[in-house]
C-alpha cells in the first residue's frame, strides 16, 4: 500500500459520493502508473518521478497520472507550486461528474501558496460531494476550519514583532527538511535537525529520512563547518543513530540540551567543556506514546513539554511538571482548555523571566497548518488565552519551533514550510526593525566603508537613483534620508527619489551591520543640487528670442534714423540713449549673434579645455585654475566670442551622457558670466555627450582606460571674431 497520500486518498474516496467515470487507461499507461507507485513505496523518488512523466507523455489527458503526480509533489516534497499545474490539468481530464477529492487537494495547494480565494472556492466544491456519514461529517468540520483559516489569513493584521523573516540560506537549508535550531552564543554555533540522504537512518513512514542532528558555526547567513554530530568531538555524546535523533532545544543558560530519541525526551548537561551522555527524562514526563518537545519554564525546576498521552484534549497537548522541595517530580498537569485544543499543540518555549509562553498549534485560529502563538502568565499561575503572533512568523505553511537566544540579544530562530524556501522545511531567523540614528554623517572615517554613488545634480521632478558602495564590512540595513525632505527614512540597497523643489539638498544614508562583536553603523552624506532644466531651457530660449527681436528692432531703428538724418543733410548719430551710444545688453542671456557673422580666430587665441570629475558637472579646483587663464584671454580681447561644447566619457547611457555634457557646458557658461564675461559673448552652448572622445575609453585589449576617460570628461572652447568686410 502506498504510504502517505494513499491513506489520505482512501479516506477521501470513502467519504465522498460516487465520482466520475474516468477515461479508460491504456495497458501501457496503467502499467507505468503502478510502476511509479512501486518506486514510491521503495523510496526511489527520482525513478517514480521519471515514470509518472512517461505515463503523462503517453496520455497527457490522463486523470490518474496527473492527479497522482500532483500528490507526489505535495506529499513527498511539500512542493505545492510544482503540484498545482498537474492538479489543475486533472480537472480537465475526468468525465462529466465531479472528482471531489481532487478539489480538496487543489484547495490545500492554493491555501499553502497564499491564494485564499481560490482555496475557498475549491473547498466549497469538495464539500458538495461529501457523504452524510461519520467520515463525511468529520471532513466537513475540517473544511470549516480550513475556510476559517483562509478568512483569518486574509484579514489578520496584528504583528507581535516588527521586522522580517530571514532564511538562513543554502549553507544550512536544503531540499530536505531542516528545523528546530538551538543556538549557542558562546561559540556562535547551532545544533539543528535535518532529514537528508546523508543521515545514518533510512526512510521513515512519511517518505523522509530519519532525523539526525547537525552542527554548524557562524553568524547571520555565514555558516560553515556543517557536520553531523558524530563528527563533532564536543557533541559526540549526542551522536546520531539509525532512528530518529532530533535536537529539541537548549536552556536559557546554554548548559542543558533536550533531545528526542526513541519517541522519548532525553537531556544532557554541560560540565566544564564536556557534555554528558544523554539521559532519558523520568516516566512522569515520558508517560505517553510520543513526547516530542520540552523546555524549562524560567528555571530547572519546571518543564513544559508536549505529549500525545491518553486523556488529553486531542492530538499532542502541552503539559507542565515541577519538582517538589526534595527534588522529585510532581504529577504532570495539562495546561488546560485555553492552551490545548483537539488538534496538536507542540514546541513550547518560555522566556527567561517566565512571563510568556510561545508554542505552535494547529487548533487555534491561524493562517493554516501550525502557527506560532504566545500566552501571558496570569496571577493565578495559569496561562492566558493564546495570541497569534502574526506575520512575518506565521504563513500558510507549518510555522513551528520558536526559540529565542536571550543571551544573544534575544535572537530568534524558527522553522517554516512556507513558499519560497529551499525545501520541505527551512530554518529562519528574525530580523527586527532597526531604527537609524543619523548621527554625524560628515565624518571622513565613515567613507572608508560606505559611499554614495550618484550624480551631483538632478532634474526637478525626474526620479534619480542613488546607490551604495561598500568595502571591508558587511551591512544588512541601509536607511536613506534627504535632510529637510522625506519625513521618514527609507530602507533599501538603493534609493529612488524625485525632488519637488529646486535647491541644494543633503542626502544621508546610514549603513548598519552586525558581527560577533555586536552591531556597527556608519553614516555618510552627499550634496545634491536640484534645478528645473525644462524651465531654465524655455526661459533661456524665450529671452534669446526676445533679445534677437530687440536687436533687430534697434538695428532697424538706427538704420531708419540714419537714413532720415542723411536725407536732412545731417550727420548720422546713435540713438540708444547711452552716453557712449551703445545698447545695454542683458547680463544673463546672449543677444544671439548669428554664427554666419563670425569667423574662427587662429590658434594663438585658443582657450584651454577644462576637465571634470567622474559623473560631475562641478567646476573643480583644477578647472578653476585653467579658467583663470581663459578669463584673462577673454578680458584682454573684449571683441572675441566663444562657443562651449560639453563632453563625457563612455560610462553610462547615451541619453544620460548627453544630459551630463549639457550640464557641464551650462555650468561653464555660468562660471564665465559670474566672473565678468558678458553673456552676449557666449554665442553657443552645446552637448556632444560621449560622441567625440579625444582618447580611447576602452583599450583595444578590452580593458578600461581611466586616464583616457578622464581626458574625455571635458568642456572645449572655440573662439570667434566678427567677420570683416
Amino acid at each position: 500500500m502506498m504510504r502517505g497520500f494513499a491513506i489520505l486518498l482512501l479516506l477521501l474516496v470513502c467519504s465522498v459520493n460516487a465520482h466520475a467515470m474516468l477515461r479508460p487507461k491504456s495497458k501501457e499507461e496503467d502499467k507505468l502508473i503502478k510502476k511509479a507507485q512501486k518506486y514510491l513505496n521503495a523510496y526511489e523518488f527520482s525513478k517514480a518521478e521519471e515514470t509518472f512523466r512517461k505515463a503523462i507523455a503517453i496520455n497527457p489527458t490522463s486523470f490518474e497520472a496527473n492527479f497522482q503526480f500532483g500528490l507526489y509533489f505535495t506529499e513527498v516534497w511539500a512542493d505545492h507550486e510544482k503540484a498545482l499545474p498537474f492538479l489543475q490539468k486533472a480537472t480537465t481530464c475526468h468525465g462529466r461528474d465531479t472528482v471531489y477529492e481532487l478539489y480538496y487537494q487543489l484547495g490545500t495547494s492554493y491555501q499553502r501558496l497564499g491564494d485564499y480565494e481560490n482555496a475557498k472556492k475549491y473547498y466549497s466544491v469538495f464539500k458538495r460531494g461529501l457523504k452524510k456519514d461519520k467520515n463525511g461529517d468529520a471532513l466537513a468540520q475540517v473544511l470549516v476550519t480550513k475556510q476559517k483559516q483562509c478568512d483569518f489569513a486574509a484579514t489578520y493584521e496584528y504583528k507581535a514583532f516588527s521586522g522580517k523573516a530571514i532564511n538562513l540560506g543554502p549553507s544550512i537549508n536544503s531540499t530536505s527538511a531542516e528545523y528546530c535550531a538551538a543556538f549557542f552564543a558562546s561559540d556562535s554555533s547551532i545544533l539543528y535537525t535535518r532529514r537528508s540522504e546523508n543521515n545514518m537512518g533510512e526512510f521513515s513512514w512519511d517518505y523522509q529520512y530519519h532525523e539526525d542532528v547537525y552542527l554548524a558555526k557562524g553568524w547571520g547567513k555565514k555558516w560553515s563547518n556543517l557536520k553531523p554530530l558524530q563528527q563533532s568531538e564536543k557533541y559526540k555524546p549526542f551522536s546520531n543513530s539509525d532512528y530518529h535523533d532530533a535536537i529539541v532545544g537548549n536552556s536559557i543558560t546554554n548548559d542543558t540540551v533536550f533531545l528526542y530519541k526513541k519517541n522519548k525526551l532525553w537531556y544532557s548537561t554541560l560540565k566544564g567543556d564536556v557534555w554528558s551522555e544523554p539521559v532519558m527524562l523520568p516516566k512522569d514526563i515520558n508517560f505517553g506514546k510520543h513526547q516530542r518537545h520540552a523546555c524549562y519554564a524560567a528555571n530547572a525546576k519546571t518543564i513544559i513539554f508536549s505529549s500525545d498521552a491518553k486523556g488529553g484534549k486531542g492530538g499532542f497537548d502541552l503539559y507542565s511538571i515541577s519538582k517538589d522541595a526534595n527534588g522529585n517530580w510532581n504529577s504532570p498537569q495539562n495546561l488546560g482548555d485555553k492552551v490545548n485544543t483537539t488538534a496538536n499543540e507542540d514546541s513550547p518555549y518560555v522566556t527567561a523571566d517566565g512571563s510568556r509562553l510561545y508554542f505552535s498549534s494547529k487548533g487555534h485560529p491561524g493562517f493554516g497548518e501550525y502557527d506560532i502563538y504566545y500566552c501571558y502568565k496570569e496571577n493565578d499561575g495559569s496561562w492566558s488565552k493564546p495570541v497569534n503572533v502574526g506575520e512575518p512568523f506565521n504563513s500558510p505553511g507549518d510555522d513551528i519551533y520558536f526559540q529565542m537566544s536571550e543571551r544573544d540579544n534575544g535572537r530568534i530562530f524558527f522553522s517554516s514550510s512556507r513558499p519560497g524556501g529551499y525545501g520541505n522545511m527551512d530554518i529562519y531567523t528574525f530580523d527586527e526593525s532597526i531604527e537609524p540614528i543619523f548621527g554625524n554623517c560628515t565624518e571622513a572615517e565613515s567613507e572608508k566603508y560606505v559611499r554614495i554613488i550618484s550624480v551631483d545634480t538632478v532634474d526637478l521632478g525626474e526620479e534619480a537613483v542613488f546607490e551604495i558602495k561598500t568595502k571591508e564590512l558587511d551591512f544588512s540595513h541601509y536607511f536613506w534620508k534627504v535632510r529637510g525632505g522625506d519625513p521618514d527614512p527609507v530602507q533599501g540597497n538603493e534609493y529612488l527619489h524625485a525632488f519637488t523643489k529646486e535647491g541644494n539638498y543633503t542626502l544621508e544614508v546610514e549603513a548598519i551591520g552586525e558581527d560577533e562583536g555586536g552591531r556597527y553603523n556608519f553614516c555618510v552624506s552627499k550634496k545634491i543640487t536640484v534645478y528645473d532644466r525644462h524651465f531654465r531651457d524655455s526661459l533661456y530660449a524665450a529671452n534669446k528670442i526676445a533679445a534677437e527681436k530687440k536687436a533687430k528692432e534697434d538695428a532697424l531703428a538706427a538704420l531708419n534714423k540714419n537714413n532720415n538724418s542723411n536725407t536732412n543733410g545731417n550727420k548720422s548719430s546713435n540713438v540708444s540713449g547711452n552716453k557712449n551710444g551703445s545698447h545695454k545688453t542683458n547680463p544673463d542671456f546672449p543677444l544671439g549673434v548669428g554664427m554666419d557673422e563670425l569667423e574662427k580666430v587662429d590658434v594663438g587665441m585658443a582657450l584651454e579645455n577644462i576637465y571634470f570629475d567622474f559623473d560631475s558637472q562641478n567646476v573643480n579646483a583644477e578647472a578653476k585654475a585653467r579658467m583663470e587663464k581663459n578669463l584673462e584671454i577673454l578680458r584682454t580681447n573684449a571683441d572675441v566670442y566663444v562657443t562651449i561644447a560639453g563632453h563625457t566619457d563612455s560610462k553610462g547611457s547615451n541619453d544620460y551622457n548627453r544630459r551630463l555634457a549639457e550640464r557641464r557646458a551650462k555650468a561653464t557658461r555660468a562660471y564665465l558670466i559670474k566672473n565678468g564675461i558678458d553673456a552676449s559673448r557666449i554665442v553657443q552652448v552645446s552637448s556632444e555627450g560621449e560622441e567625440k572622445p579625444i582618447e580611447e575609453n576602452i583599450l583595444s585589449n578590452g580593458n578600461d582606460n581611466p586616464d583616457g576617460r578622464a581626458k574625455n570628461r571635458r568642456v572645449e572652447f572655440t573662439v570667434y571674431r566678427k567677420r570683416t568686410a
